[in-house]
């Protein structure tokens, strides 16, 4: 499978299909990766703390030694780039965060351009 084109082509789906598509397609590769490394990992993983995140490495994910948090964005403008936003003030604000997880994994689906 081309990734890139499959990844190109996914402006063609209407509404928050692509989305979903391309967030299947990472974390089935992630789970992949890290199966072949005997190491753990959860998709669409729930915290204690009731968090949702799109993916959990308890034993972290090459480089990224340690608990890691991963999520994944498919940036089609300003709304994706507010979300990301989001999603890092979340992290930098909860004190108990760095507690439990040590690193976080953001696996982006698009160039992000100047404009």
């Amino acid at each position: 499978m081309d990734i890139k084109s499959f990844v190109e082509n996914l402006e063609s789906y209407s509404g928050p299909r692509s989305y979903f598509l391309f967030e299947a397609l990472v974390l089935d590769l992630v789970q992949k990766y890290l199966k072949d490394q005997s190491k753990p990992f959860y998709s669409h993983y729930i915290s204690p703390e009731k968090f949702e995140y799109d993916g959990y490495a308890p034993n972290g994910i090459d480089d990224l030694v340690g608990p890691t948090v991963i999520e994944v964005k498919l940036f089609r403008g300003k709304i994706s780039l507010k979300s990301l936003n989001n999603i890092i003030i979340k992290f930098l604000h909860d004190k108990d965060f760095y507690k439990i997880y040590k690193k976080i994994l953001i696996i982006v689906g698009k160039k992000i351009g100047t404009k």
